[in-house]
C-alpha cells in the first residue's frame, strides 16, 4: 500500500463520512438537517447530499434562513460549540413553540464536541431537556490531498487572549483520532508553548487509551510529526502573500476551497462573510462564486505559483484556446464531427475555467492598485531588512489617511513592531491616535490586546493611550472546564490541566515570544532573508521558498523543517537539532521505538507538520516547494487556514 498524501486524505475523508453517517443512522426515519452557515462547506467536503439522502435526510437548511414552519418532525442541528449559534437555535425553538409546534424531536450535533458553556446556556434557557445532545468529532478535514484543517478559526485567539485551552484539547483529540487510523507517531518534535502542551497531553492520552500497548512498532511505514505555534512566526502571517492561492485568500477569502466576491466595483472586495463589523448585509445573488477544488485544472496548476507567473500562464492558455477556435474553421466535415464528439465539451469547460480565473485576476489587480501593492511590498522588504523606519512610518500614516482597509494598516503596524524590536512610546501614540481618528475609537481596545499577546510592544514600559481603557481579565472562569471534556467520564487530555492553565496563562499572554523579542537575531542566525540579487530576481522561476513573499523573507517554519530533515539521520542528530533551535523532542513511550529505524529511507515515510494557530497559503506553497526539493511528501495540518487580515479580524469580532 502506498502511504502518500492522497492515501491519507482519502482515509481521513472516509473516516469522517462513516462517523457522520453512523450518527445519522441512529435517528430512525426521515429527518431534516439544519447547518451552521460556516459548516456547510465543511460537510460538503466530507459527505455529499446524495449520501445523506440515502441515510434518511429529507431537507437541508441553513440555520440563518430556517423557516418557523413547513419542516419535518425530526430536526438535527449541526453547529459549532458557540453561544452565538446556540442563541439562533434557542430563538428559533421559542418561535416554533409560539406557533404550537410541540410534537417535534430535536438533536444537536456539536462539532467537534460540546462544551460546559454550551450545556450551561441550554440549561439557563430552560430547553436542555428538549434536545438530545451528541458530539461529532470530525477531526482533521482534508481540504486538499496534502492539506488538513480543523477549521476552528477563533480558538487560538481565545487561547492567547482569554486563556481558553479548548482549542488545544481539540487538537489533542484530533491527533489521537489520527493515530487510531494510521498508527502511533514515531518522532514528535514541538516548537512553542502551546505545541509542547499538546504533545504532552497527547502522550498521556495515548497511554490512558492503551494505544501504545496495542501499537505494532514493526510497521513498515514511519510517521513523524513537527508541531509549531503561530506565535513563533507572526511575520509569515503578517506579510503580503505573493503566491496565487495566498493572494486570492487575502483578497476574497477561501472557504473550504470556495470563493465568492461581489460583482459590483464598490463591493467586490467585501469580506466573504455576509455581514461586516458595521452590520451591513450584501445581496447574496450578486456574488460571483467559484469552487477552486472542484475539477479546476487551472487552479491545481497555478495555486503555488507567484501571481505574476499565473497571469502569464493564463495569457498563454487563452492564446492556445483561441488557436483551437481558429483551427475549427479549416476542418473538414469528418474532422469537425470528431472534434464535436471528443473535444467540444472539454473546450467549453476550459473556456469557462479560464474566464473564471481571468475574472479573479482582474479583481485582484484592481484591489492591489487601490492599496498601492507594489509600494507596500517594498516597504515590507525594508522592514524585514531593518532599513529606513521613517519610510515605513510614512507609508503606514499615508495608508491610514487614505482609509485603506483597517486590517491592512494594522498588519503593517504589527510588522513594524516586530521587525524594529518594538515601537517607541511617541511612535505608538501617534499610530493609535491616527488609527482611531480614521477608523473609529472602538479600535483602541485592539491595540491593548495586541500588546497583551506581544505582537505590539513598546521599547519602554509605558502604554499611555490604552493601558487604562481596556477591561482586565484577571480571573477567567470556566478555563479548566473548557480544556477538559464535558462528557460524563473524565478525559485524560485534561490531566493536570489546571496546572497547565495557571502556568501558561500567566506567561503566554503577558510577554512577547522569543521569536518576536529576538527577531533581528533570529533572522540573521537562520538566514531568513534570501541572498538574492533583487534587481534580477524573478518570482516566476523560484529558486527557494522565499518567492511566496516576493523574495524578501524565508518562512521560519520552512527553515526549521529543512534543518530538521537534514538532522533526521540519527536520533542523536535530532536531539542536537532540538537543542540548537530550542525545540522539544517528546520522549518515546514505546520501548526501543527508534532502534533499527532506517533513517535514510524515504519510501513509506509520512512527514507531518502541524500549525497551532493556523497556516497561511504562502506557508503551504513554501512547504510544497521544500517537499519537491527533498523528494519527500509532507502533509500539512493546521487548526485553520489563516492570513493577517483574518487573524486581526478575529480579534476585532470578539471585542468590538
Amino acid at each position: 500500500m502506498d502511504f502518500d498524501n492522497r492515501f491519507i486524505s482519502g482515509i481521513l475523508r472516509n473516516t469522517a463520512q462513516k462517523l457522520f453517517l453512523s450518527i445519522l443512522k441512529k435517528i430512525d426515519g426521515k429527518k431534516d438537517v439544519i447547518l451552521s452557515d460556516h459548516l456547510i462547506s465543511i460537510l460538503d467536503l466530507v459527505c455529499s447530499y446524495s449520501l445523506m439522502k440515502e441515510n434518511g435526510v429529507d431537507k437541508i437548511y441553513k440555520i440563518s434562513t430556517l423557516p418557523a414552519n413547513s419542516i419535518g418532525k425530526k430536526l438535527v442541528f449541526i453547529i459549532p460549540p458557540t453561544i452565538t449559534e446556540l442563541k439562533q437555535v434557542s430563538s428559533w425553538y421559542n418561535v416554533s413553540l409560539s406557533k404550537d409546534i410541540t410534537d417535534n424531536q430535536y438533536w444537536i450535533f456539536f462539532i467537534p464536541k460540546k462544551t460546559f458553556d454550551c450545556e450551561q446556556y441550554l440549561e439557563q434557557e430552560g430547553i436542555y431537556g428538549n434536545f438530545t445532545v451528541w458530539d461529532f468529532p470530525i477531526g482533521f478535514i482534508p481540504l486538499e490531498n496534502d492539506l488538513f484543517s480543523l477549521e476552528q478559526k477563533f480558538g487560538y485567539q481565545d487561547y492567547l487572549l482569554l486563556g481558553d485551552y479548548q482549542i488545544l484539547n481539540n487538537v489533542v483529540q484530533a491527533l489521537h483520532q489520527f493515530q487510531k487510523i494510521l498508527g502511533p507517531l514515531n518522532l514528535i518534535v514541538s516548537k512553542g508553548r502551546a505545541s509542547e502542551l499538546i504533545c504532552n497531553h497527547l502522550q498521556k492520552l495515548n497511554v490512558f487509551s492503551g494505544l501504545i500497548e496495542c501499537s505494532n512498532s514493526s510497521e513498515d511505514y514511519i510517521i513523524d510529526l513537527f508541531v509549531i505555534d503561530r506565535e513563533e512566526d507572526y511575520v509569515s502571517a503578517l506579510l503580503s502573500q505573493i503566491n496565487y492561492s495566498g493572494i486570492i485568500d487575502e483578497t476574497f477569502g477561501i472557504e473550504c476551497g470556495k470563493i465568492r466576491f461581489h460583482n459590483d466595483e464598490k463591493n467586490c472586495f467585501s469580506p466573504s462573510s455576509k455581514s461586516s463589523l458595521d452590520g451591513s448585509r450584501i445581496d447574496e445573488n450578486k456574488f460571483f462564486k467559484h469552487n477552486l477544488m472542484k475539477n479546476d485544472s487551472i487552479f491545481e496548476d497555478a495555486k503555488d505559483r507567484s501571481f505574476s507567473a499565473v497571469c502569464a500562464m493564463l495569457k498563454e492558455k487563452g492564446q492556445k484556446l483561441r488557436q483551437k477556435s481558429f483551427d475549427r474553421q479549416s476542418m473538414s466535415l469528418s474532422e469537425m464531427q470528431q472534434f464535436l464528439r471528443k473535444e467540444m465539451n472539454n473546450l467549453q469547460s476550459e473556456h469557462k475555467l479560464l474566464f473564471s480565473h481571468l475574472t479573479i485576476c482582474e479583481k485582484v489587480m484592481a484591489e492591489k492598485k487601490l492599496t498601492k501593492f507594489s509600494e507596500k511590498i517594498r516597504v515590507e522588504q525594508s522592514m524585514i531588512e531593518g532599513n529606513d523606519p521613517k519610510q515605513s512610518i510614512q507609508f503606514i500614516e499615508n495608508g491610514t489617511i487614505r482609509l485603506v482597509s483597517w486590517p491592512q494598516t494594522l498588519r503593517l503596524i504589527c510588522l513594524y513592531s516586530i521587525c524594529y524590536s518594538g515601537i517607541t512610546t511617541k511612535e505608538l501614540d501617534n499610530f493609535i491616535r491616527l488609527f482611531t481618528q480614521s477608523y473609529g475609537h472602538k479600535f483602541v481596545i485592539i491595540f491593548y490586546y495586541l500588546k497583551k499577546i506581544g505582537i505590539i510592544y513598546e521599547s519602554s514600559n509605558q502604554f499611555n493611550l490604552i493601558s487604562n481603557t481596556a477591561p482586565k481579565f484577571s480571573n477567567i472562569t470556566g478555563t479548566v472546564s473548557s480544556f477538559s471534556s464535558s462528557s460524563s467520564s473524565p478525559s485524560p487530555s485534561s490531566i493536570n490541566s489546571s496546572t497547565a492553565v495557571a502556568t501558561a496563562s500567566s506567561s503566554s499572554t503577558t510577554s512577547p515570544s522569543e521569536t518576536i523579542r529576538k527577531f533581528r537575531h533570529i533572522v540573521k542566525k537562520f538566514n531568513l532573508i534570501p541572498s538574492l540579487d533583487q534587481e534580477n530576481y524573478d518570482s516566476k522561476i523560484p529558486i527557494d521558498c522565499g518567492y511566496v513573499f516576493g523574495g524578501c523573507y524565508y518562512p521560519y517554519c520552512c527553515r526549521l523543517l529543512q534543518n530538521l530533515f537534514d538532522s533526521t539521520k540519527s536520533l542523536t542528530q535530532v536531539e542536537e537539532f532540538c537543542r540548537q533551535f530550542h525545540c522539544r523532542l517528546q520522549p518515546s513511550l514505546i520501548p526501543n521505538q527508534h532502534q533499527g529505524r532506517d533513517w535514510q529511507r524515504k519510501s513509506k515515510r509520512i512527514q507531518l507538520i502541524l500549525f497551532v494557530g493556523g497556516v497561511t497559503y504562502a506557508e503551504v506553497s513554501a512547504i510544497r516547494f521544500i517537499s519537491k526539493q527533498i523528494d519527500l511528501p509532507i502533509s500539512i495540518m493546521a487548526t485553520s487556514i489563516t492570513n493577517g487580515n483574518l487573524f486581526l479580524d478575529s480579534i476585532a469580532q470578539k471585542f468590538i
